[in-house]
């Protein structure tokens, strides 16, 4: 019963932000599904990493499973209006997303391309996206091989496009055959790291 009261008192923390963690750990003592009603206040945590109730608001999460995506996905679809903005908070639920793993986050496949495809050297949320989408993997994930595949032969930097390198090894060999000519480009590439 305290559970509204509590979420009210946390709108009054933003000067003493310690104490997240203090409301974080009792909404976890709850449990679900009592607790069901602070979903949002603890994606808001998950989405910050600097959150001092982030890694408990993680856990909370992982715990309830399932009935948490829709809140994912809507706090996704808000933080993609402007990526610019809002790709810390990308990151951190690609953080929570890895953590999740398949096959609870296999829901948010489309969410995860949008941000795979809209990433750019500056907001970084295609990296992002590569976490959950490796979790993902094959053959639900699939469909992500093509834009990787621009990823690697594109002049994007160095940093995303060894992390779309890497990201193959998630899925399955058959899948990915079709980016051969783009892998025996790599070989040829300048940048040593891409050669190996």
């Amino acid at each position: 019963p305290a559970l509204g009261d509590l979420l009210a008192y946390s709108k009054l923390l933003y000067s003493k932000p310690g104490r997240y963690l203090t409301i974080m750990r009792i909404i976890q003592k709850i449990g679900y599904p009592a607790n069901s009603a602070a979903i949002p206040f603890m994606i808001d945590h998950a989405s910050d990493i600097n959150s001092n109730g982030w890694e408990v608001a993680m856990t909370t999460l992982i715990e309830i499973g399932d009935p948490v995506i829709p809140e994912v996905r809507d706090a996704l679809l808000f933080y993609s209006r402007n990526l610019d903005e809002y790709h810390d908070a990308i990151q951190g639920l690609a953080t929570f997303l890895k953590l999740m793993g398949s096959p609870t986050i296999d829901p948010l496949l489309p969410e995860l391309l949008y941000l795979l495809e809209a990433g750019t050297d500056e907001n970084y949320v295609d990296e992002y996206a590569l976490w959950p989408l490796r979790k993902i993997g094959s053959p639900k994930a699939d469909v992500a091989l093509v834009q990787i595949g621009k990823i690697i032969s594109s002049k994007r930097s160095r940093h995303i496009r060894k992390a779309a390198i890497e990201a193959l090894m998630d899925f399955d060999h058959s899948a990915t055959r079709f980016l051969l000519p783009v892998i025996k480009e790599c070989l040829a590439d300048d940048e040593e790291i891409f050669r190996k």
